[in-house]
């Protein structure tokens, strides 16, 4: 039964939530290196197997925020230096 509705949502072009998680995680790719971003996909979809949706989407949502806050760091860290020489 849970098949059939998860091809009755991909059809009528609803998104599953490995598809959901997919896209959040995609956000993630500009601010980590690839390893970086295939160990976290891992582990997201882990936790979707294991907690469900919601806990998977929590991690990702964290885990976005965490490295675009590293990133921008990083920049802020470059751009001072480019200041000082």
């Amino acid at each position: 039964m849970k098949s059939l509705w998860v091809e009755v949502q991909e059809r009528t072009g609803l998104k599953t939530p490995a598809d959901k998680l997919n896209l959040l995680l995609e956000s993630t790719k500009p601010y980590c290196t690839e390893e970086e971003f295939l160990a976290a996909r891992a582990e997201a979809f882990a936790i979707l197997n294991k907690s469900g949706f919601r806990t998977a989407r929590t991690f990702a949502t964290t885990m976005h925020d965490q490295l675009k806050i590293r990133a921008r760091e990083m920049e802020e860290l470059e751009n001072a230096d480019r200041n000082i020489a």
